[in-house]
């Protein structure tokens, strides 16, 4: 996935936590934490390709590891300070979100075009995907051109695009002063 569909996927969790509780959505505590969670994995990783460090683009960021380390030291926080630290678990949850979205993306990108189902990068530090390569028998051979990954991001995009008009358009409604109708 891209940098708005993952920066979308953020958008749309946060959002969606906060509208399934009916509540407002908190931009420091909840949106930006999860935004910069939803792109730290590639901050982490294509820098680390881009100094030469590793011939992968997901290694140490993607890693399942890591997410449960990070998983781990947030809840060691939150049991010290007997509260949740809701900045820290709102990053990791971007994080998870991301490797989440990256896998999904992955698996479907396997079976519509490559046949390869190219995940090995998730159990970094113990496999890279020169070691580990599981092949799928393309299901949609049919339909090759079908839909490509880029596509998701572009409707986790639209989503979030929609999700905020509605949202504008029922705070106006909202606030609209109510008009008065001519008495007979």
């Amino acid at each position: 996935m891209y940098i708005p569909g993952h920066l979308s996927v953020g958008f749309l969790a946060a959002a969606g936590k906060a509208l399934a509780q009916k509540r407002q959505l908190y931009l420091r505590d909840e949106l930006i934490p999860v935004l910069i969670g939803s792109l730290t994995p590639d901050i982490i990783d294509k820098s680390i390709k881009l100094v030469g460090l590793s011939p992968f683009g997901r290694t140490v960021g993607h890693s399942l590891l890591t997410l449960a380390l990070l998983t781990l030291i947030w809840q060691l926080l939150a049991r010290r300070r007997n509260k949740p630290h809701p900045i820290l678990g709102w990053w990791t949850f971007g994080i998870g979100l991301h490797i989440v979205t990256d896998f999904l993306n992955d698996i479907i990108d396997g079976f519509f075009y490559t046949s390869y189902l190219f995940s090995a990068w998730a159990t970094w530090p113990y496999f890279n995907p020169d070691m580990y390569q599981v092949r799928a028998i393309p299901l949609f051979e049919q339909c090759k051109k079908c839909t490509t990954p880029a596509e998701y991001g572009i409707i986790a995009v639209a989503l979030c695009v929609a999700l905020v008009l509605r949202h504008r358009t029922a705070r106006a409604t909202i606030h609209a002063p109510a008009t008065t109708s001519p008495q007979s």
